[in-house]
């Protein structure tokens, strides 16, 4: 799964629905890690021999992440670390 916070596991997006179907309210709810992941630090972690092109920056978000505010509330707790999952997984 990528979106927003990048990767998280699939048993870290299992917690989180079945606690959003259990507990939730009409809130919105990011289930992630908390966490940024760079590509810089991806491809360190793929050992991709790629050339990385930088570009001016944009008026874009420097650093996104996903906000897990909410659903912490409700019990949720990440079981994995991105990077640390990509390199056991890859």
């Amino acid at each position: 799964l990528v979106i927003g916070d990048r990767e998280c596991t699939t048993t870290d997006i299992i917690q989180g629905v079945n606690l959003i179907i259990e507990k939730g309210t009409d809130e919105i709810y990011n289930i992630g890690t908390g966490e940024a992941v760079s590509i810089n630090s991806l491809t360190t972690v793929f050992a991709w021999n790629v050339q990385v092109e930088y570009l001016p920056l944009t008026l874009e978000p420097f650093i996104t992440k996903a906000d897990i505010r909410h659903i912490r509330k409700l019990g949720y707790k990440p079981t994995q670390r991105v990077l640390e999952w990509l390199a056991k997984n890859k």
